[in-house]
């Protein structure tokens, strides 16, 4: 069964099985197989995009981590949250249509709950911008402010003792603003950007204290 989930980009105010093969579900929680301090890390896919009319942010593979965004409960055959929280390098290096860009965070991560909440602390940017600078001058940023959108799918890879998890975003409709900077490639002004796709998938596994255990979401 697959449903598609809601994906939340919203800036707040505060500081995932078949045994035999793979299933896609709406996380109304995250599973640990194990118990002790849950925890997760993955990697961005290569193919993981963001699209615009005025061009395409093209994701380096990015190491992440996380765990439980709230206490959650110890249930009989696993530890349960019903959020996850997954935080990206505050600032990494990527493209911008074959130009040299840069990813700036502004201390905001990224939450599933069940669709995909970026929280950013108080009195910081409360946006994620990126800054594109082909030979050292900035031609455009690229700003993403709150919205929700529908297209987020969790997919269990594997048993509950030692499955994992792939997130694929496939999201339509993102509101961004686009600024042009300085050179011939600056980009064109965009206020009101509303066509723009976030694609591609993020693979994740589970740990419990040290030791490495199976996830799934249901």
């Amino acid at each position: 069964m697959t449903r598609q989930l809601k994906l939340v980009l919203a800036l707040s105010a505060v500081g995932v099985i078949s045994a035999a093969g793979a299933s896609a579900a709406s996380a109304t929680a995250f599973h640990w197989f194990k118990m002790g301090k849950p925890s997760i890390s993955g990697e961005t896919g290569a193919s993981m995009k963001f699209k615009t009319a005025e061009g395409t942010l093209e994701f380096p593979k990015i190491a992440v981590s996380g765990g439980p965004g709230e206490e959650g409960v110890e249930t009989e055959s696993s530890f349960e949250t019903s959020y996850e929280t997954i935080i990206y390098p505050e600032t990494y290096n990527t493209q911008w249509s074959g130009q040299p860009a840069q990813v700036h965070m502004n201390k905001c991560d990224y939450r599933w709950d069940p669709g995909t909440v970026v929280i950013c602390p108080l009195f910081q940017l409360k946006r994620i911008e990126v800054t594109v600078q082909p030979g050292g001058i900035t031609s455009c940023v690229i700003t993403i402010p709150e919205q929700e959108l529908e297209g987020t799918t969790f997919t269990n890879e594997g048993s509950h003792q030692n499955g994992t998890v792939t997130v694929d975003e496939a999201v339509t409709g993102v509101e961004y603003t686009t600024k042009p900077g300085e050179g011939a490639q600056k980009c064109t002004e965009t206020t009101n950007g509303t066509g723009g796709t976030f694609e591609g998938p993020i693979k994740l596994t589970g740990k419990a204290g040290e030791g490495s255990t199976g996830i799934w979401v249901e």
